[in-house]
């Protein structure tokens, strides 16, 4: 299995990823180097949104994080999911 490439190489086509993968840290690659967790989560959730991913998984708490692309496909169930 290959890995993903990394931020600054992915192109703009979002058909690259699918939208059902999550977006995880090792996604990020070398540019999650020195960062906080705080930062790479923020860093995750601008990939995940780059490449059309649904949902990151929130490097913290390892819970799975909608994105506002997720939500564009249906409405919030009110279940207080992170988004």
């Amino acid at each position: 299995m290959t890995q993903p490439a990394p931020l600054s190489a992915i192109a703009p086509e979002k058909e690259a990823w699918p939208p059902t993968r999550p977006v995880k840290r090792d996604d990020l690659g070398d540019e999650a180097t020195g960062l906080s967790d705080r930062q790479i989560g923020r860093a995750m959730h601008k990939f995940a949104l780059k490449v059309g991913a649904h949902t990151y998984i929130d490097p913290v708490t390892g819970y799975s994080v909608f994105t506002e692309v997720f939500l564009r496909t249906r409405e919030c169930c009110g279940n207080k999911c992170r988004h």
